[in-house]
């Protein structure tokens, strides 16, 4: 487990004076303080106060394998390093390896690349999704969770449910017909009383203004039907209220 619970309780401040947090009009802050987690395991959170959360969104962005596992955070205490990789399909990458053109080779500057570390990590990270076979128990959560939401479809907000694997979006609109985004605030609200009853879900950014009205729940493979079960019912009793 991470419990970053003895840290000094000056996190929060520095927190806001020196972290730039993407997507977020950091004003706010000011108001209401970001909520600081101490612990994390598994698929949950624990926040400064002790209360626990479902963490719903973290396998969209760094946690796909749950928290704490300690084969992967062992070298690194942040249990975090940036690694990336671009895929193609097979013909695209062909044409940079004919040795006869001058001009085939791949033209790309990194000034942080081949960094051992971050692919031993990656490795590790590949290894424990095939041994525990996280792709099938996704896909099977995917498909549980997205039967599951059919019970929301007839909501008035709920213009449409996209979904593949354990990456659903819902999009919520003011008019089921037309697909008219659903107000901004509105949104929100849903994503704050879900947090308020103990689970963590997303929405898209504002990158085109008045379309950020889609919910984003993505959480770890290692998802249990009972996890999914705590995601389902929060979210219905957000919507309700």
């Amino acid at each position: 487990m991470l419990d970053l619970s003895s840290e000094s309780q000056n996190l929060t401040q520095m927190d806001i004076k020196s972290l730039w947090h993407p997507m977020v009009q950091h004003k706010k802050y000011e108001r209401n303080p970001p909520k600081r987690m101490d612990k994390a395991e598994g698929c949950y959170v624990t926040d400064a106060e002790g209360k626990q959360y479902l963490d719903g969104v973290s396998g969209l962005w760094c946690v796909n394998v749950g928290y704490g596992r300690k084969e992967l955070a062992k070298g690194i205490t942040s249990g975090y390093l940036t690694l990336s990789a671009t895929v193609t399909q097979r013909h695209i990458f062909e044409a940079f390896q004919d040795e006869t053109d001058p001009t085939s080779h791949f033209r790309h500057i990194n000034t942080y690349g081949g960094n051992p570390a971050s692919t031993a990590l990656s490795l590790k990270n590949i290894a424990i999704i095939e041994t525990e076979q996280l792709a099938n128990q996704a896909a099977k959560m995917g498909a549980y969770l997205r039967a599951e939401l059919s019970a929301i479809e007839e909501h008035p907000w709920v213009g449409d449910i996209r979904s593949k694997g354990l990456l659903i979006g819902i999009e919520l609109a003011a008019d089921k017909q037309t697909k008219e985004p659903l107000a901004a605030q509105k949104v929100g609200a849903v994503v704050s009383r879900c947090l308020e009853l103990g689970t963590i879900i997303g929405r898209n950014g504002s990158t085109i203004p008045g379309l950020s009205n889609v919910l984003i729940i993505a959480p770890p493979l290692i998802l249990t039907k009972a996890d999914a079960d705590l995601i389902i019912d929060n979210l219905k009793q957000a919507l309700d209220s």
